[in-house]
């Protein structure tokens, strides 16, 4: 996937103690959905337990991608996936 960067992801990375390898983590093997025209990533417990990645932090991490490959954001959130599916 060709991905570039919003300045606001930048941003965000370094202030939620995010790296760029967990979000590329969340980007292979995170369940994926469309939503407002975007695409998100989320990484939960059962992606983690079925991948057997046993990096705890990584719960909950969730990555947006516009229409464009630009990525948006990358947050983390337990209950994200609820949010993203109303």
């Amino acid at each position: 996937m060709n991905s570039y960067y919003s300045y606001h992801y930048i941003r965000r990375l370094s202030q939620r103690n995010i790296s760029q390898e967990d979000v590329q983590c969340a980007i292979l093997f995170g369940r994926s959905g469309y939503r407002k025209g975007a695409k998100y990533f989320f990484l939960g417990r059962k992606e983690l337990n079925k991948n057997n990645i046993n990096d705890e932090h990584l719960d909950g991490l969730t990555v947006i991608v516009g229409e464009n490959g630009l990525i948006i954001t990358a947050y983390k959130n337990k209950n994200a996936i609820k949010n993203l599916k109303r």
